[in-house]
C-alpha cells in the first residue's frame, strides 16, 4: 500500500473513534438526572379524562364499518393485484 491509503484508513480511523467517543458522552446521563415529564399522568387520569366521549366515539366508528361489503373490497384487491 502506498502512504495516501495508509493516512486515509488511519485518518477514517481517527475519525470513527471520536465521533464514537462523543456518541457515548452524549448519552452518559445518571437515571437520577434525567428530567421528569411534569405532564404525564397515569393510565386511570387519562382514561377519567377522556371519559365517556372516547368510548361512544370508538363504537360510532366501530357500527360505521360495513363488512358485508368485504368481497366488492377484495375483488377490487384482486383486480389490482393482477394487473401487477
Amino acid at each position: 500500500m502506498n502512504k495516501k491509503t495508509i493516512w486515509t484508513i488511519i485518518t477514517l480511523i481517527i475519525i470513527v473513534v471520536v465521533v464514537g467517543l462523543i456518541l457515548k458522552s452524549g448519552n452518559n446521563i445518571p437515571v437520577d438526572e434525567q428530567p421528569v415529564d411534569e405532564t404525564a399522568t397515569s393510565t386511570d387520569e387519562a382514561a377519567e379524562a377522556l371519559g365517556e366521549d372516547a368510548t361512544s366515539s370508538i363504537n360510532d366508528q366501530l357500527e360505521g364499518i360495513n363488512v358485508e361489503d368485504i368481497d366488492n373490497e377484495f375483488q377490487d384487491l384482486d383486480e389490482d393485484l393482477q394487473g401487477l
